[in-house]
């Protein structure tokens, strides 16, 4: 049974990160931006809330030397009742300047951090050793406590930095940095977060 819940996880995790995949193609398209990173500096984070039709955009890019630039895309798509696709185009002014947003996330490994899939085996309690009698004969077991957080938040991220590209995908990086605190690629993914959350005013935790 223990094993038949871990593979329900897993199984509802991948659809969660193909969900993801899928709001990132849809507001490419909605925008009209290409799926590939097309500035020698750029970065991209897209947001999804699941269960809802919302997904958003932060873009930050060197459009030309030293002349930085940063856009965010509120995406609505089709849904029943409501077939009419919507996108809200925001210029934002952070508060520092936007090279020091750049070298912020990259302070934070921006362009490094492993997928979350990568780091799953960090995303659970260590395994107990427990003793059991099987068919008369007396065995040992090991059981992991595993948190799985389904609905949330989703972030897509995407870099290309002095022209190397990096992608990786994280799920609700706030829960799980409140249940692992230790796990260094969660607290730098939520340094990356609390960064735009502080510099441009998005993306806020609703208390």
């Amino acid at each position: 049974m223990k094993a038949l819940n871990q593979w329900i996880a897993l199984i509802l995790c991948c659809l969660s990160w193909y969900a993801q995949a899928q709001n990132m193609k849809e507001i490419n398209a909605a925008i009209g931006l290409s799926d590939t990173l097309t500035y020698e500096n750029e970065i991209r984070i897209y947001q999804s809330e699941s269960i809802t039709n919302y997904s958003s955009l932060l873009r930050l890019y060197e459009e030309s030397e030293d002349n930085w630039k940063v856009t965010y895309d509120e995406h609505f798509a089709k849904v029943p009742g409501n077939p009419k696709e919507r996108v809200e185009t925001h210029r934002l002014k952070g508060k520092q300047s936007l090279h020091y947003v750049f070298l912020a996330l990259l302070r934070s490994y921006i362009d490094q951090l492993p997928d979350q899939r990568s780091i799953e085996w960090k995303l659970k309690e260590r395994g107990v050793i427990y003793k059991e009698n099987y068919n008369g004969e007396e065995t040992y077991q090991l059981a992991n406590k595993v948190t799985t957080v389904l609905d949330g938040t989703g972030y897509t991220v995407m870099t290309k930095v002095y022209g190397k590209a990096h992608n990786f995908s994280f799920s609700n990086p706030d829960t799980y940095y409140k249940l692992y605190p230790e796990v260094d690629e969660l607290v730098f993914m939520k340094e990356i977060i609390d960064t735009i959350r502080t510099e441009f005013g998005i993306w806020q935790v609703q208390e």
